[in-house]
């Protein structure tokens, strides 16, 4: 049986689960990224480079809970067509850590899609 071994908190820590997950190759082709709100908000992640663009590796957590988000992956594929003129499209590990009133998780039965009202 194997078993995952912590790896730790913030980018680090996600650039080593991504490597235990998807390979050290993909992970050290990442590229960190983030900001932080005054009221607390943080967006922050790790997105690739061309060379990343095999497979569909996007992935959007909010309070590191995986979710399906329709409107915030869309906006990702609107912005790389823009910038790179490309349909290939980077691995995508986003993070998005809200305040709780921010969110609504009782979109979906089992909680993979939310509102941000």
């Amino acid at each position: 049986m194997l078993v995952a071994q912590p790896a730790g908190e913030g980018t680090d820590g996600a650039r080593r689960r991504i490597g235990q997950l998807f390979g050290s190759e993909l992970a050290e082709r990442l590229e960190a990224f983030g900001a932080r709100g005054a009221s607390g908000e943080a967006i922050w992640g790790l997105m690739g480079d061309p060379t990343t663009t095999r497979g569909r590796r996007y992935f959007v957590f909010v309070h590191r809970r995986l979710l399906r988000d329709r409107a915030i992956l869309a906006s990702f594929y609107r912005a790389v067509r823009e910038e790179w003129r490309s349909d290939d499209f980077p691995a995508l590990f986003l993070f998005l850590d809200l305040p709780a009133e921010q969110v609504d998780v009782n979109v979906h039965p089992q909680k993979s899609e939310i509102r941000i009202p």
